[in-house]
């Protein structure tokens, strides 16, 4: 149901790894809702049950397909498929730059595929070749030696291979060409030559009330020092983000968190949002306990303690540290901790709001589609490009979508290239970009609900529960889940003026 389906490839190595255990079995394959037009939109959106006056009715609990009922495909599809694949392609020996591959089917050889692999360096396309017909039997495999030549690499680069099979014909289902198996492996290779340079400081930050000018950068930042955070950051008098970073655990609860057309669901502690709700993580109530602004060297360092409240006399206590540098740069560091026995969380991170007209959206992490801690096998290591409007896949109940996990960094920009660029400290992140809240997705029932704002919210998470099949099946495994404990979550801000966005050092 939903954004779902997470825990798939734990099922698969189970699969695989004993004989006697079976499973996969989809259920059910499409979703049976019914289209409607929005008469205010002319937007079509799917019904279920309760949409006709009928009672009684199991809402949107005929929602739960791997395609939507138009036959467009779901995200979790893309994982299915993966998991699924009739090949299995493993590392072999790292020294010998070897692959094995092995033929899942029991009945049909190998050789209705055709195999190719390249080398790509943070995403970019280095090397690429075919690999040789195989005609390997059913269940059967062979170790591959390529002949790899990896050009060296930058400090802090990422070389991957991948591997793909594609039909060599047409098949009943398929035209030729059709992709039919892949696989990615980060390659054993470390970076020397230095990654680009961020320019050096001019000048240092000057404060003068509650603005913070950045050296000659052109960097402005307002800040709101009572409550100690940030209010606005600018470039060259373009503003880029208007509000933000704020503590937030939220998300759009998830059918598998709470069916939403039943009410009596968001208070059951044994749902997610059940225990979310009762632990009053909906609305809690921000105490600002300390805030510090100094000057360190050329910088300015801004640091917060803020209590999040929640019931019953629960909390989260929250650390934020800015840096920010007479580069352009802010350096932003959070820490986030709550005491046992409280309720394990949706995600810990943050939330900004970033300045209307910066739609386009790049990022080198899993993608191209969404991906979560429970689901992001099919996900692959790139550098990706798309919009913000791009990232909303419109499930029939409005619901948390769109994330992106093991992100290196992400940038958002308008026309002309300027706009701001997140990149990560030691330890990768995930984020999701939308025309709209967590807040908004969670109070509406049905596609044509949702309404697009101007500016775009940004979530940055040091973690995000996985997804899970608890609508009607288990919970997320609790390697996903995010229990109480202190957390970190550190990146910069790099504001763009005309740049491509990059991987940056900065000294």
């Amino acid at each position: 149901m939903g954004n779902s389906c997470g825990c798939l490839k734990d099922y698969w190595d189970l699969i695989y790894s004993q004989p006697g255990f079976q499973g996969g079995f989809i259920w059910d394959w499409i979703e049976q809702g019914l289209r409607r037009k929005d008469l205010q939109t002319g937007r079509d959106y799917w019904v279920y049950g309760g949409d006709f006056g009928d009672e009684p009715n199991d809402g949107n609990f005929c929602c739960n397909g791997m395609l939507m009922p138009d036959l467009t495909p779901k995200p979790q599809l893309h994982e299915f498929k993966k998991i699924a694949q009739p090949v299995r392609i493993i590392a072999g020996r790292p020294d010998r730059n070897e692959v094995n591959i092995f033929n899942t089917d029991f009945f049909r050889p190998l050789d209705w595929l055709a195999g190719e692999w390249l080398v790509e360096i943070d995403g970019r396309p280095v090397q690429r070749g075919k690999l040789p017909l195989l005609r390997l039997g059913p269940r059967t495999g062979q170790n591959l030696r390529l002949p790899l030549r990896i050009p060296p690499l930058a400090a802090g680069q990422e070389a991957y291979l991948r591997v793909l099979f594609r039909t060599r014909a047409r098949q009943p289902w398929c035209a030729r060409g059709h992709e039919v198996a892949r696989e990615q492996f980060k390659l054993p290779v470390k970076g020397s030559h230095p990654v680009p340079r961020w320019p050096a400081a001019r000048g240092r930050v000057q404060l003068t009330g509650r603005r913070l000018c950045l050296g000659d950068s052109g960097v402005e930042v307002m800040l709101d020092r009572r409550a100690g955070k940030l209010a606005a950051v600018s470039r060259a008098g373009q503003p880029l983000i208007t509000a933000g970073p704020e503590f937030n655990l939220w998300r759009a609860p998830l059918d598998n968190d709470g069916v939403k057309c039943r009410p009596q669901h968001r208070q059951i502690p044994g749902r997610p949002w059940g225990r979310w709700v009762l632990a009053g993580y909906d609305r809690m109530r921000r105490r600002v306990d300390r805030v510090e602004l100094k000057s360190v060297g050329r910088d300015y360092l801004l640091r917060s303690d803020i209590f999040h409240a929640c019931r019953p006399g629960g909390g989260f206590d929250v650390r934020h540290i800015y840096r920010f540098t007479a580069a352009g740069l802010i350096f932003c560091e959070h820490v986030f901790k709550f005491a046992p026995g409280m309720a394990d969380v949706p995600r810990l991170g943050v939330m900004l709001t970033v300045a209307a007209g910066l739609e386009r959206l790049d990022w080198f992490g899993r993608g191209p589609w969404e991906s979560y801690a429970d689901r992001k096998y099919a996900a692959e290591f790139g550098h990706y490009h798309g919009t913000v409007s791009g990232q909303y896949f419109p499930y029939i109940m409005p619901q948390e979508n769109g994330n992106k996990e093991d992100v290196t960094w992400f940038s958002l920009r308008g026309r002309r290239g300027v706009g701001l660029q997140i990149q990560a400290g030691k330890s990768k992140f995930g984020f999701s970009a939308h025309h709209f809240t967590p807040v908004d997705l969670t109070a509406l029932t049905h596609a044509c609900e949702v309404r697009s704002r101007p500016e775009t919210t940004v979530l940055i998470d040091a973690r995000q529960r996985g997804l899970g099949t608890a609508s009607c099946g288990p919970d997320t495994l609790d390697s996903y889940k995010i229990f109480p404990g202190q957390y970190r979550l550190k990146y910069v801000i790099v504001p763009l003026g005309g740049r491509a966005p990059q991987r940056w050092r900065f000294a």
